[in-house]
Parts: C-alpha cells; structure tokens; sequence
C-alpha cells in the first residue's frame, strides 16, 4: 500500500520530493486542483489525481488504494477550524 499526498502546492510537493528514496517500496499517489502544475507533480508521482478534497467522492477516490495519507491543503475562506470531510474507518 502506498502514500497519497493530499495537496501539492509547496508544502506537498516538498514532502513528495523528500520521499522519492522510498518510491520503489512506497508508491505515491499525488493530488491537486491545478491542472498546471501536473507537468512538475508528474515526475514525482507514481499517480497524478486532480482532485478537489472538499468533494467527498474525489477525496476517496484519491485514498482508495492507499493506506497512509497526508493532508496538506490551505485554508479556504470560511474554513478555518473545521474539516469539510469526516471519513469514518474502523479502529486498528
């Protein structure tokens, strides 16, 4: 199972290129919503997802094969403090 990186402005893709040593045991899967900056996500994702994580299917279409995920998006206005998503999974 791989890492899905949620969000690749600077601080996502910052994190996806400081695990590029562990691509080939650990694939990551990248998200974004700009479609221009899938030329320079593309060399360092396994898979390149456009995906808004405030709609509930793209956001799980994004972790569905993924076991560990990392959250970097920013705060939208009118957000602050609140998460627009709860994903209900089971306890370990």
């Amino acid at each position: 199972m791989g890492l899905t990186i949620v969000g690749c402005g600077h601080l996502g893709e910052a994190v996806a290129r400081q695990r590029q040593s562990r691509r080939p045991v650990l694939p990551l899967t990248l998200t974004t919503t700009v479609t221009d900056r899938h030329t320079a996500l593309t060399e360092l994702a396994d898979q390149l997802l456009l995906c808004d994580a405030t709609d509930p299917a793209q956001l799980l279409a994004a972790l569905q094969y993924n076991h560990t995920a990392v959250f970097c998006l920013a705060p939208r206005a009118g957000t602050a403090g609140r998460c627009p998503i709860r994903l209900n999974r089971g306890r370990h």
